[in-house]
């Protein structure tokens, strides 16, 4: 499966362990991959816990003022630090 793009934020929105999101766009959907904080290990692939949809690709990712926007082509996602 080819990856079109992906980005790298910290894991403090959604629950779950501290440390990084990996988000990939990838054929018709996102996958989410969770990153420990020295980077030194790549978790399994995760959904229920996160701020992020994964049902569909990804367009773009923005983190600003404490919030996470994520757009896909179904879905503006909007997550908050306080999701937590």
């Amino acid at each position: 499966m080819e990856i079109k793009e992906a980005w790298l934020f910290p894991s403090v929105y959604g629950s779950g362990p501290s440390g990084y999101h990996l988000l990939l766009s990838v054929g018709g959907r996102s996958g989410l991959l969770h990153l420990s904080e020295d980077l030194s290990s790549i978790g399994d692939e995760i959904a229920e816990s996160s701020a992020c949809d994964v049902s569909t690709p990804t367009l773009a990712v923005a983190e600003t003022n404490g919030f996470l926007v994520q757009v896909t082509t179904a879905f503006v996602v909007l997550s908050s630090r306080d999701d937590r």
